[in-house]
C-alpha cells in the first residue's frame, strides 16, 4: 500500500486495481463502494462535463489536473440529469469554487448523488501506471479497507462487454427536446426550425441536442432500442445514433435499427453511435488497450489534411479492414461494403491510427468517433453537424407545412431540461411525443428524390457553422 500524504483515518478510501496495486486516500464523496473500469481522462477544464457524459456510465474516472471543482458545478451545465459514472478520483477537490454561475461544489454534488470519490493520490501516477499496464477493472471503498477483501471485489467485477449499460442511461419513452433558456441566451439567435430530426438515445449529451436545435432542427428524442420501423412512423427527415457508454456489440436491438435505416435517410453517428453503424454495415469493433478520454486528441482529417484537436471517451475502435476490401488506388482508403456500398476512411487519430471519421459514399450516412459536440470544448470537429444538415438537404427541402407543424409539436410537447431541478425526473415521467399520425408532418423521405453520392471535398452547407458546441 502507499499513500502521498497522511489522510485522516476517519475518512479514508481506499482504491484497488485488479492486479493488486493500491493507493490510500481521502473519502470526498458519498460513503460506500463503487466498483468499475477506471479510466483517467486529461483534460484541463470541463469537469461538470465529464462526470456527467453518460459514456462514462460503468467507469471509475480519475482526472489528471491537480486541482478539480475550482469553478463549482451549474446544473444547467450538466450532459446529462443524472450522474452514471460509478466514481471519481482527482489529487484535490477545491472546497471554495468562485463562479458567478455555481450552485453548488462538486463534492456536495457527489454526495446528493451518491458518488463514491478519492482525493489525495498522485493521480499522475495512476495514469502512468494505466498506460503502461492497460486498462483494469477497480473498487473504491470507504467502508472496505481489508487488501484481500478488496482485491477480490476488483476481480469479480463485470467486464465492460458483460453489461448493456446503454439501457441504464437511456430515455425509456419518446420526448421532444427543448434547449434550456439560459444556453439559448449563450447561443444567440436559433435557426428557424426546419428539420425534424430523431435522436436514438444510447446515452445522449445534452450539447449535442443543443447543437441540433441551433440548426434548425425539432429534435425528438427516442430510446436506445427503438425499432427502424418506429422511427420510420415518425417521418424524420434524419436520424442521429448518439454517443453512450460501453461495448457497442451489446445493443444488438440499436445495430438492427441502424441496418434498417440504412439508406432509407441521412443518418449521423457520434461515438458509439458510430460504432453502431459500422457494425450495421457488417464491421467489427476491437477494444483498445488504453482506451481514448481526454480533450486534446489530434484527429487528421484525410479529406482536407487539417489537424483537429478533439475530446475523446471511448474504449473500442472499429476495425476498417473488417468493412469490406480496401482500396487504395485513386489516393483514398475506400471499403467496398456489401451492404452500403463504398465506405470512405475521412478521418484518423494521429497516436494511434485508429478510425476517428467515415464517410458512406453510396448512401447519406456520415459519423465520427469523437464527440465533436463537447460543450467546454475543443469545438473544431463539430463540422459534422453541418455535413449532416447538408445530407438532409441534399435528399428533402424543408417545407413550410413541416415546420408549423414541428413548431406545434413544440407549443404542446415539453421535457424538463437539465437546469429544472438536479434530480429532474427522468424523460420517461416526460409526456410521450405526439404519434406523427397526430401532427402535420414533413414530407416523407421516401416521396424525394434518390439522394446523390455526396462529395467528399465540399465541407459547406447553408446552415449557419455553430462557434460553440
Amino acid at each position: 500500500m502507499r499513500a502521498d500524504e497522511e489522510v485522516n483515518s476517519d475518512r479514508i478510501a481506499v482504491l484497488m486495481l485488479e492486479d493488486g496495486t493500491c493507493f490510500v486516500g481521502t473519502s470526498s464523496g458519498a460513503e460506500g463502494e463503487a466498483v468499475g473500469e477506471i479510466n483517467c481522462n486529461t483534460a484541463m477544464v470541463g469537469y461538470p462535463e465529464i462526470i456527467s457524459d453518460s459514456a462514462n456510465a460503468g467507469q471509475i474516472v480519475t482526472l489528471t489536473y491537480p486541482q478539480i471543482g475550482n469553478y463549482g458545478i451549474t446544473i444547467s451545465d450538466l450532459e446529462s440529469e443524472r450522474l452514471h459514472l460509478r466514481g471519481l478520483i482527482a489529487k484535490e477537490f477545491c472546497s471554495t469554487p468562485s463562479n458567478y454561475r455555481s450552485t453548488s461544489k462538486l463534492t456536495d454534488l457527489l454526495v446528493r448523488q451518491g458518488i463514491v470519490a478519492l482525493s489525495g493520490i498522485d493521480t499522475r501516477a495512476l495514469s502512468r501506471y494505466l498506460r503502461e499496464h492497460g486498462s483494469m477493472r477497480a473498487v473504491i471503498s470507504t467502508v472496505d479497507h481489508d487488501v484481500d477483501s478488496l482485491l477480490a471485489k476488483a476481480g469479480n467485477s463485470p467486464m465492460p462487454s458483460d453489461e448493456n449499460l446503454v439501457a441504464t442511461v437511456s430515455t425509456s419513452k419518446p420526448y421532444l427536446y427543448q434547449m434550456d433558456a439560459d444556453h439559448e441566451a449563450w447561443y444567440g439567435p436559433l435557426a428557424a426550425l426546419q428539420y425534424k430530426v430523431i435522436v436514438i438515445d444510447l446515452g445522449v449529451m445534452r450539447t449535442t441536442l443543443d447543437t441540433l436545435t441551433r440548426l434548425g432542427c425539432a429534435v425528438i428524442v427516442l430510446p436506445w432500442n427503438t425499432s427502424a420501423a418506429e422511427v420510420l412512423a415518425y417521418q424524420p427527415q434524419g436520424v442521429v445514433f448518439s454517443t453512450g457508454p460501453g461495448d457497442p456489440r451489446v445493443v444488438t436491438p440499436t445495430i438492427q435499427t441502424a441496418a434498417g435505416l440504412m439508406g432509407k435517410l441521412p443518418i449521423l453517428g457520434l461515438g458509439l453511435g458510430h460504432q453502431v453503424l459500422a457494425l450495421a454495415a457488417g464491421g467489427a469493433v476491437e477494444s483498445l488497450a488504453v482506451g481514448h478520454h481526454g480533450a486534446n486528441y489530434p484527429v487528421k482529417d484525410l479529406i482536407s489534411d487539417r489537424i483537429n484537436i478533439t475530446a475523446q471517451n471511448h474504449r473500442f475502435t472499429v476495425r476498417f479492414d473488417t468493412l469490406g476490401p480496401v482500396n487504395t488506388s485513386w489516393g483514398k482508403t475506400v471499403a467496398a461494403n456489401n451492404t452500403c456500398g463504398r465506405i470512405l476512411l475521412s478521418e484518423t487519430d494521429l497516436k494511434d491510427q485508429t478510425v476517428e471519421g467515415l464517410h458512406y459514399l453510396d448512401i447519406p450516412a456520415v459519423s465520427v468517433q469523437y464527440h465533436p459536440e463537447f460543450a467546454c470544448g475543443p469545438i473544431e470537429g463539430n463540422n459534422v453537424f453541418l455535413e449532416f444538415i447538408k445530407l438532409i438537404n441534399m435528399r428533402i427541402k424543408p417545407q413550410a407545412d413541416g415546420i408549423e407543424a414541428i413548431s406545434s409539436m413544440i407549443d404542446t410537447e415539453t421535457v424538463a431540461s437539465p437546469s429544472d431541478a438536479e434530480t429532474v425526473a427522468s424523460s420517461s415521467d416526460a409526456e410521450t411525443v405526439a404519434s406523427p399520425s397526430d401532427a402535420e408532418t414533413v414530407a416523407s423521405p421516401s416521396d424525394a428524390e434518390t439522394v446523390a453520392p455526396p462529395d467528399i471535398t465540399a465541407n459547406t452547407t447553408s446552415a449557419s457553422e455553430p462557434d460553440h458546441a
